[in-house]
């Protein structure tokens, strides 16, 4: 598919950029730039099935390897609330659209709930057909722990303020 208007041209990856005695298979620097990613990151197919996991998303999931995720549901690693929003909701704007920034928590095995910003989007063909969802996963559970602490001490706060102005009237 040609960039649209506001698509910039992006150049084709160069191996020849690297190190001649590293790897020069692009898939296979790919490969290793995703598995290397500290990112969250993953696909699943058109169908809503997983496709991909890297091992930093395996790890937020408590997979031991991506082979337990392929082919189960892909809701089945968000909250039952979420499940459907996600079917009847986001992935069919992503279809629209090519792109859908969302909160949304995941869900490991074992029932561990990860806040998470997702930013899923589609690949596309070089036709422009679609081929399958991906996913760059940002685990925030640090921010809402923050978020949370912060509403706590602002609640503090205003009992603090609520408690001396009744002592001076």
């Amino acid at each position: 598919m040609a960039p649209g208007p506001t698509e910039p041209e992006l150049p084709s990856f160069d191996p020849g950029m690297l190190p001649e005695d590293g790897v020069s298979d692009p898939l296979e620097i790919f490969r290793i730039f995703a598995e290397s990613a500290t990112q969250p990151l993953g696909m699943g197919t058109l169908d809503g099935k997983v496709a991909y996991a890297n091992p930093a998303l395996c790890k937020i999931l408590g997979l031991t390897d991506l082979a337990a995720a392929v082919g189960t549901p892909l809701t089945r690693y968000y909250l039952p609330t979420d499940r459907k929003r996600l079917e009847s909701e986001i992935l069919p704007q992503v279809v629209d659209s090519g792109l859908k920034t969302v909160d949304l928590p995941l869900v490991s095995i074992d029932g561990r709930v990860t806040p998470s910003i997702q930013a899923i989007f589609l690949l596309r063909d070089r036709h422009g057909d679609p081929l399958c969802y991906a996913n760059i996963i940002t685990d925030v559970t640090h921010h809402k722990q923050t978020e949370a602490q912060l509403r706590g001490a602002r609640d503090e706060l205003e009992e603090e303020i609520q408690a001396r102005s009744s002592e001076l009237r």
